[in-house]
């Protein structure tokens, strides 16, 4: 969560922690560091860590240019203005209804920023934007309806109130790019109320 900028204090009101426990483990990194080194694969490392595949790619890539970064993904980058992606990149996000694709947010992130600025999203669902940017080095802040600390602790719940516009983050740091990604609507009707955006 540090890597994704969210403050310490956010962190530990988010995790019910106190402040002085919320710091990397410097060995963890280390351990993953040198397996990296002598070859074992990101998903091997991911798993026998237990740590999510888009960290271990986070610290596998560390230093890379976006466009290293694209080729050790396996991903083409389209540098041309017509988007269309075949399939899901299951290393990034939960399962989820609308669930997006990775490469979509990696393109965005290519062409609308910079490695190291805030990218804020304020409708995270199944969490792809974090993942995506914990693997391209951008902060990113996440917010959903729906409250999953205990899976996936760096999307805080928010409740945007169309009547009271309010920012979720009591900071005057802003995002240098907003991800507003919300193409489900038609799926998930019966889930919104009557005066959502969505309906």
């Amino acid at each position: 969560m540090i890597r994704l900028g969210i403050s310490n204090d956010r962190i530990a009101r988010q995790l019910d922690i106190s402040k002085n426990r919320v710091k990397e483990s410097a060995q963890i990194i280390r351990s993953i560091k040198s397996s990296l080194k002598k070859g074992i694969p990101v998903p091997e490392l991911s798993e026998s860590h237990n740590i999510p595949e888009p960290l271990i790619w986070h610290i596998a890539l560390e230093k890379k240019t976006d466009q290293e970064r694209f080729k050790a993904l396996n991903w083409g980058l389209i540098t041309w203005d017509y988007w269309y992606w075949n399939d899901l990149d299951y290393r990034f996000g939960d399962d989820w209804p609308g669930r997006i694709p990775a490469q979509l947010v990696a393109h965005t992130l290519f062409y609308f920023s910079r490695q190291g600025h805030l990218i804020l999203d304020p409708m995270a669902g199944g969490g792809v934007v974090p993942d995506v940017c914990l693997a391209f080095n951008r902060r990113c802040w996440s917010f959903d309806l729906k409250d999953r600390k205990d899976k996936r602790p760096e999307i805080e719940k928010f409740y945007w109130d169309p009547k009271k516009i309010q920012w979720p983050v009591n900071s005057k740091q802003k995002p240098d790019l907003i991800l507003l990604i919300h193409h489900i609507s038609r799926k998930k009707t019966d889930d919104y109320s009557p005066d959502s955006i969505s309906n």
